[in-house]
């Protein structure tokens, strides 16, 4: 049978707290702030994610 094989260059949909703040290499409170100017907030229950796709089209507009 043949191993199944992964890819580890694959992007995260969706950024926890912890993960969204090493991804921006800030605070909480700036990665938050930046989350939520994006409009990249999903809350799920008491889980909150932040969508990725959402952070980056944010910060490629603010760029240029």
């Amino acid at each position: 049978m043949k191993k199944t094989s992964t890819s580890n260059d694959m992007q995260p949909l969706t950024y926890n707290a912890e993960s969204l703040r090493q991804a921006l290499c800030c605070g909480r409170n700036t990665a938050e702030r930046i989350a939520h100017e994006a409009g990249a907030v999903i809350k799920i229950g008491k889980r909150v994610l932040y969508d990725r796709r959402k952070i980056e089209a944010y910060l490629e507009q603010r760029e240029g």
